[in-house]
């Protein structure tokens, strides 16, 4: 797979899937073609139905490492394609590192946060939000994605 810069992660606002307070989506048609396409495109697709197809072992092999790499990648263009109101299912998978097949089944399932998980944390969640808080997401989000993306120039390197 060749180099991906950070701007072709991002896709045209009318590919982005917006989900309201209520969990529901809009534009989930585009969204959903245009992933699975991106990820096509690259020779990643089986990153959307596969978790790990290693067993866990004490040393990772290269093509471990390759693929967790390139399910980063995946999980990054799930996520910053997504708008609206913060998906406290989403914090917790980016958070505990689910694979992009597990955070991409959820979201074919439904998994919002209007209708996926306690609808009262959901609403404090919402409620505790403020303009800051999702700009300081937004920048960890790409911050780590950065790292990410001068680990993999390096590993291609060697």
């Amino acid at each position: 797979m060749g180099e991906t810069e950070f701007f072709q992660l991002l896709f045209p606002k009318h590919l982005v899937l917006r989900v309201d307070a209520k969990g529901r989506k809009k534009y989930w048609d585009a969204y959903c073609v245009t992933v699975e396409t991106f990820l096509r495109l690259k020779g990643l697709e089986a990153h959307l139905i596969e978790s790990r197809p290693f067993l866990e072992g004490d040393e990772k092999s290269e093509a471990q490492r390759r693929w967790e790499m390139d399910d980063r990648l995946c999980t990054a263009v799930i996520t910053l394609n997504i708008r609206g109101t913060y998906l406290i299912w989403l914090k917790k998978s980016i958070a505990e590192k689910h694979s992009a097949a597990s955070l991409w089944g959820e979201l074919r399932r439904g998994g919002t946060a209007g209708n996926s998980g306690d609808d009262r944390e959901a609403k404090q969640e919402r409620r505790k939000k403020s303009d800051n808080e999702t700009l300081s997401n937004a920048i960890f989000i790409c911050a780590g994605f950065a790292s990410m993306m001068m680990l993999y120039r390096i590993i291609e390197k060697l």
